[in-house]
């Protein structure tokens, strides 16, 4: 008996329902040059820029619809239907550069803000975050904490005294550090560089807050919903999730210092 397979359209709608939550950013690359890429690509060859989408609902093709994506148009369904909007915005500092390829992600994308930050304590003049303190280092304790620095005794001749608290599990300690010499702070992984700024002095009860992060801050995506390294250096992707499609642009696209959006429909499953 000659068999027959039928994929029913409530089955496709079923699919199309499961994936819509699942796809949220959009990444866009410069592409080796090579032409289109192939289709056991899992990522851009080389990302410059990713956003959250702004917008995502089903639409159905509709000539007299208001929403026009290329040659087709289209209007927005309440009903689940194979086809899915999505609209992304870049910002003016995002993704500058030769856009020769664009990838629409989900599934678990992912953003953390890595490592140690060093919180401005409220120092004014010469003494003051960011100034005074350099962090390197990477940090390797498994809990986050925050750990008050504080110049418990005046520098002199290029050189301070240091003492620390944490609210994680890193000891109380003190330290005696020269200025421009990196200092390990306890068991973290992190050294900090006290420049004392112009003066070479770091003045007495300066207090530093040095935010130590191993997981995400937020289950949702970097600031201003872009990935970019040189300058979002606190929100940054830690895991980029699954490629569902990625498309070849040829010519490649030129994004200057201008805030632009994206449409894009995908088709989740082609009708037959």
């Amino acid at each position: 008996m000659a068999q027959q397979n039928v994929t029913s359209n409530s089955g496709r709608l079923l699919v199309a329902e499961s994936v819509i939550d699942q796809l949220t950013h959009l990444a866009v690359g410069i592409g080796d040059g090579t032409g289109p890429p192939l289709a056991t690509a899992s990522q851009l060859d080389e990302e410059i820029g990713r956003a959250f989408y702004l917008q995502r609902f089903f639409v159905t093709e509709d000539a007299a619809g208001p929403i026009p994506v290329g040659a087709h148009v289209y209007s927005q369904s309440a009903e689940a239907t194979n086809l899915i909007y999505f609209r992304f915005r870049f910002p003016a500092a995002g993704a500058q550069g030769n856009w020769g390829e664009m990838g629409l992600f989900g599934g678990n994308v992912a953003f953390i803000s890595r490592g140690a930050l060093l919180v401005d304590g409220g120092q004014t003049g010469d003494d003051r975050a960011n100034v005074d303190v350099l962090v390197g280092g990477g940090y390797i304790d498994i809990v986050n904490q925050t750990l008050t620095i504080t110049c418990s005794a005046g520098g002199g001749s290029g050189v301070a005294e240091v003492s620390w608290v944490s609210n994680g599990p890193e000891n109380p300690d003190s330290a005696v550090v020269t200025l421009g010499s990196p200092l390990a702070i306890g068991s973290t992984g992190i050294t900090l560089v006290f420049t004392g700024d112009g003066d070479g002095v770091l003045t007495q009860n300066d207090v530093w807050e040095l935010r130590l992060t191993t997981e995400p801050d937020t289950a949702t995506f970097a600031s201003g919903g872009v990935y970019d390294p040189q300058n979002n250096v606190n929100g940054q992707v830690l895991d980029s999730g699954r490629l569902l499609q990625l498309v070849h642009i040829d010519p490649p696209a030129s994004k200057g210092a201008e805030e632009i959006d994206v449409q894009l429909v995908i088709e989740v499953l082609r009708e037959e």
